[in-house]
C-alpha cells in the first residue's frame, strides 16, 4: 500500500501549551473502508461485518469500537470501517460478494482529526449546527454535517473527545478553521 501523505504537511499551527483548553491533533489510521450494502442485502451484509469483527454495526448515527475497528453506521446499509490494520478493505471485499454491497476504499481520500479537551464542544459549536450537549449527542453518538461549508462526519468519542473525518483536500481548510474557533481557548495541535 502507498504511504499516505499528511493534508496537513503545510499547517502553520502552534504546539499543544499546558493549560490549553483543548488539543487537535491529526489521526492516520491505517484503513478507512466504506461498506454500501445494496436494500435487499443490508441485514445479511451487517451479520457478515459483525462476524469479521467481533460486533455488529450499531443503529444509524451511531459509532461502535471492538479492538482496533469502529464502525459508524452513517444510514440503513451504510457503514464506515475506521481500522489499525491496513488489511480491513482486502477482509471486507473478500467476504462481501459485488452481489451482496460494495467496499470502497476511502484511505487516501479522508484527513481524520481529533479535538480533545474541556473547550472541545464549544470550539466546535461555533460552526456546528448539531446540539453537542451529552444528554442530546452522547459518547458513541456518530453525524454527518457541514461546519464552514465543508462536509464533516462528527464522531464523540467521550465527554471531551470529538473525532472529526472531512474530505482530504479540505483537511488543511478544517483544520485552520478549528484553530482559528480555539484561538481564545488556547488550542494547541499535536502532529501525527
Amino acid at each position: 500500500m502507498a504511504d499516505r501523505l499528511s493534508a496537513l504537511a503545510n499547517l502553520a499551527a502552534p504546539p499543544t501549551a499546558e493549560g490549553a483548553g483543548a488539543t487537535l491533533a491529526e489521526l492516520r489510521p491505517a484503513a478507512i473502508a466504506l461498506v454500501t450494502a445494496w436494500r435487499d442485502t443490508a441485514e445479511d451484509t451487517g451479520k457478515t461485518i459483525g462476524e469479521l469483527f467481533g460486533k455488529a454495526p450499531g443503529p444509524v448515527g451511531s459509532a461502535v469500537e471492538h479492538g482496533p475497528v469502529t464502525m459508524i453506521t452513517l444510514a440503513p446499509g451504510r457503514t464506515l470501517l475506521v481500522s489499525e490494520s491496513d488489511e480491513i478493505t482486502s477482509t471486507l471485499s473478500a467476504a462481501l460478494p459485488a452481489s451482496q454491497a460494495a467496499v470502497t476504499d476511502l484511505s487516501h481520500a479522508r484527513t481524520m482529526f481529533r479535538l480533545s479537551g474541556e473547550d472541545a464542544a464549544e470550539i466546535l459549536g461555533k460552526g456546528l449546527a448539531i446540539d453537542l450537549h451529552p444528554s442530546v449527542f452522547a459518547p458513541g453518538r456518530a453525524a454527518q454535517s457541514v461546519i464552514h461549508h465543508m462536509d464533516v462526519l462528527v464522531i464523540r468519542r467521550d465527554d471531551e473527545v470529538f473525532d472529526l473525518m472531512v474530505f482530504r483536500g479540505f483537511g488543511l481548510s478544517l483544520a485552520e478553521w478549528l484553530l482559528d474557533a480555539g484561538l481564545e481557548y488556547e488550542i494547541g495541535f499535536q502532529s501525527a
